[in-house]
């Protein structure tokens, strides 16, 4: 299958993130096909430094450019150092979005959509998941930035594990790193947002 979006994969305009979210969800893809994208340069029409800092802040090694070894900081110091590391990457936009669209899309098939689909199943929800008034609790005890600790033992015990070793858990901290620098009303917070029952 050939897609060619005519825009960049995030537009004002039209979707093309989200025709590529249905194409996977609705299964358009059988086991043997291929799927070729074609999308345009990242225009001006949003920060694209901010956008591609969320993915690749997450990232080390074979999953970022080269050029990323110029800015010198691990995933820990480039998420903390996020509007520097933004800016970093708007001086070498080119090099980062080719790198973000040839792992991104494949990372929305195999790992984003089929967590996406999981959670939305009822019994797995019930099942295996905890309930909605649980998850808001350990949301806000993970949300809250109060550390009350008088050792560095006690701090390592309050800070989440994902947080220390934000290149283990790319995913969660990509969403995390989202919902803190981009806007309410930002297409990707909206597309991470996005369910099919809560």
């Amino acid at each position: 299958m050939y897609f060619d979006a005519c825009t960049p994969i995030l537009s004002t305009q039209q979707s093309p993130l989200e025709i590529i979210k249905q194409l996977f969800v609705n299964k358009r893809l059988t086991g043997l096909s291929t799927f070729i994208t074609n999308f345009a340069e990242p225009g001006d029409n949003y920060n694209w430094g901010d956008i591609l800092a969320t993915w690749f802040a997450t990232k080390e090694f074979y999953e970022v450019p080269s050029v990323d070894d110029e800015f010198g900081m691990s995933p820990l110091e480039k998420s903390s150092s996020f509007p520097l590391y933004s800016s970093f990457i708007n001086q070498h936009l080119d090099s980062y979005y080719d790198t973000f669209l040839t792992h991104f899309i494949p990372t929305i098939a195999s790992e984003i959509i089929p967590m996406w689909q999981l959670s939305s199943l009822g019994s797995v929800q019930s099942n295996h998941l905890l309930n909605e008034q649980l998850l808001q609790k350990e949301l806000k005890i993970i949300k809250s930035d109060n550390i009350n600790a008088n050792n560095s033992d006690e701090i390592l015990k309050e800070i989440p594990h994902y947080i220390l070793s934000i290149d283990d858990y790319p995913l969660l901290n990509w969403v995390r790193l989202i919902n803190n620098n981009l806007s309410k009303d930002h297409t990707l917070r909206q597309f991470i947002n996005s369910n099919r029952k809560r």
